[in-house]
Order: C-alpha cells, then structure tokens, then sequence
C-alpha cells in the first residue's frame, strides 16, 4: 500500500511539474529594442521623409541612404508615424543595412522570434529584396536569416531561431537589409521590430522530473 502512495505521489508531482514547465515555456519574454518603431526620427516634420538614420540604428554601406519614411509615403501596415527607409540609390544589386545591439545575450535552448513589418514606399515598384537576420554581435556573424521580397503592404515578416551551445553568452544583433532591383526608384521600409524569446522546455521538465525523484526516494526512506 505504502508503495502505490509513493506511485501516485510521484506521478501527481510529476504532473505538476509538467504543468509548471509548459506554463513557463509558454511565456513570451520581450528583448526591448530602441527606438521600434523608428518613431523618433531627426525632426523632418510630418510632410515627408528623412536621410538620417533613425537613433538607436547603425547603418552599413552607404549611410546616407538609410532615413525614414512619414505615414504618408507608406500605404498600410505601419505602426505610428513613422518607417525606417532603406532607398535604392546604391544601385542594382548593392545592399544597404541598419543594425542594432541589445545588450542582451544568447542563451543555449532558448527560441528567438523576430518579426518585423516589412514593406516598400507607395506608388513606387514592388519587389526590393530585403532580410531581416539575427546575429552575434561580435564579427556580424549570421545565425539566421529570413528573405522578403516587398509588397506596397507592410506585412509582419518572422523569423525564429534556437539558439545552440555555440552561442551561449553572445550579444544578439537584430540587422535589417535591402538590396535593389534595377529602378533606382524603389525602396524598402520597415517598422515596428520586435524581439522576443521563450525558455526551453525540456530542460524545465527534466528539472521537474529530477525533483520528482528525490521526493520519491526521500518518502521510501
């Protein structure tokens, strides 16, 4: 009898446990990130666009075509007055890109979500290849990436990552990309980052079913 006790105790633990672990795993924890939504910009007013970078962004390549757009070049999808813009002045084939460090660091197990709205200037060309991609901060290296190329529509974009034992430890860079087709007109834009990750499960529930066996084998004592 004593130990079919300890045999129920030990799977209602265990369920507990579980249960805890999946609701632990199912918590979405936001990475902040400056200046999302590219609302603070240098000051251009509300009739246009800009050429500066917006703060909180390092841009890459050619720096003075990463600005922002106003609401009013931009047709649907966006969050707040403002985008960032990516323009095509390059030229065909060239990349421009804005990145920005969290200060916050990979853990081993964890899944990363980046989503971002991404999409073009109105009335303008569709098709500007864009990537969105998270990165070790440290020598820019790509852990992953996600494609796109535009809709007038800013459309939410995600891109997910497990981080490995590699990583562990490394500053996380979020850096968004686009590189032009033959107009010279065109250009990205993109807006409202988000940053997030959730804990890993297994670890959770093998923590669980550790303590679950030391409840056990201290009750058969």
């Amino acid at each position: 009898m004593r130990k079919a006790r300890v045999a129920v105790l030990a799977v209602v633990l265990t369920m507990g446990l579980l249960l805890l672990a999946g609701n632990a795993w199912a918590a979405v924890i936001e990475i902040p990130i400056d200046n999302h939504s590219f609302e603070t910009n240098s000051g251009y007013g509300d009739y246009g666009y800009g050429w500066v970078c917006p703060p909180g962004w390092i841009p890459v390549n050619d720096v003075d075509n990463i600005g922002y757009f106003h609401k009013i070049y931009l047709s649907a999808g966006y969050v707040g007055d403002y985008a960032m813009m990516a323009d095509a002045g390059m030229g065909e084939g060239l990349s421009v890109y804005a990145y920005q460090d969290t200060g916050v660091t990979f853990q081993t197990g964890y899944i990363y979500t980046l989503t971002v709205a991404i999409g073009t200037q109105i009335n303008l060309g569709d098709g500007v290849a864009t990537q969105i991609s998270l990165r070790e901060a440290t020598g820019d290296t790509s852990l992953a990436s996600l494609d796109y190329s535009t809709a007038t529509d800013l459309i939410d974009k995600t891109l997910e990552y497990t981080a490995v034992a590699a990583d562990d430890g490394k500053e996380i860079r979020v850096r968004l990309q686009a590189t032009y087709p033959a107009d010279p007109g065109d250009a990205a834009a993109f807006d409202n980052v988000r940053l997030t990750y959730t804990p890993e499960p297994a670890t959770l529930a093998l923590m669980g079913l550790g303590g679950v066996g030391l409840l056990v084998r201290r009750k058969r004592r």
